[in-house]
């Protein structure tokens, strides 16, 4: 198979372009959030992705939490599930490059993962990974935090969006019986609502994630990929708790029209 190259397509928008500068902008959002509790039995993070001078303080908070876990494991693949901006999704989307470039050098796929996942039912689609930056934005933070604690890792993207119950369930199945996995969820809460009236559209929201219930609404972009990650936590019996929520208002003290972000971690108990 030849090795293709997912290369970057935000960098310089999203997140700074040059390797030096992401380091010091996530060196300094680390420096700022505090981690308090030991998370053992981490199993997942749900983190927003927009620019990082918005939403990466609050991405940071599940990020350093997950470094914390990983140091002393080995061989752990991560999954990134993400929502479709641009496309219109009734499944669960996989791509067939080898690698993802980011300004810290490549990723590389997990090809075996991704064959097993095609023959339960996902399918693959490269423009929709070449166009979404859900996926993107959480590159930069992986590698970061990899190469702090010394290790190498594979990943794995999916996209989703508008997934009906039956799907969200399926699939949440299928991921629940993977082995030796961290899930990331890249999604943003709600959009361009007044301040207070966002502050409490996305609490109702963080309520119904923590509930497990899939049937309940969320106002999130990333809806379909929080629901399978909830589902999954419902049958191994997992809890979602909230590391941090700000909106982009407390970021820009524009609180006209915001956007909400949480970090939410998912672990054994």
């Amino acid at each position: 198979m030849m090795f293709m190259i997912r290369g970057v397509m935000y960098s310089g928008s999203f997140y700074p372009s040059d390797s030096k500068e992401i380091k010091i902008m996530i060196d300094d959002f680390f420096s700022r959030v505090d981690v308090v509790k030991n998370y053992s039995g981490l199993k997942g993070i749900i983190v927003p992705h927009a620019g990082y001078v918005y939403s990466g303080l609050v991405a940071s908070v599940s990020y350093k939490i997950l470094m914390g876990f990983l140091k002393d494991k080995k061989d752990v693949r991560v999954v990134v599930i993400g929502p479709s901006h641009n496309f219109y999704l009734s499944t669960c989307v996989l791509d067939t490059y080898s690698a993802w470039e980011t300004p810290f050098g490549l990723v590389h796929v997990d090809v075996n993962l991704r064959e097993f996942l095609k023959e339960k039912g996902f399918k693959v689609w490269n423009e929709v990974h070449e166009k979404e930056h859900s996926i993107e934005v959480q590159m930069p933070f992986l590698k970061y935090v990899f190469e702090r604690i010394n290790k190498d890792f594979s990943f794995l993207p999916v996209c989703v969006n508008k997934l009906d119950v039956d799907k969200i369930r399926y699939f949440a199945k299928v991921l629940s019986d993977l082995d030796n996995v961290v899930f990331v969820v890249s999604s943003d809460l709600s959009h361009y609502l007044a301040y207070d009236d966002a502050v409490k559209k996305d609490s109702e929201t963080i309520k119904n994630i923590i509930s497990l219930n899939v049937e309940k609404e969320l106002d999130a972009c990333g809806e379909s990929a929080i629901k399978i990650i909830m589902e999954m936590a419902r049958i191994k019996g997992w809890n979602i708790e909230l590391a941090l929520y700000l909106n982009s208002g407390d970021i820009t003290k524009d609180y006209d029209a915001v956007v909400g972000y949480s970090s939410m971690v998912v672990y054994e108990p």
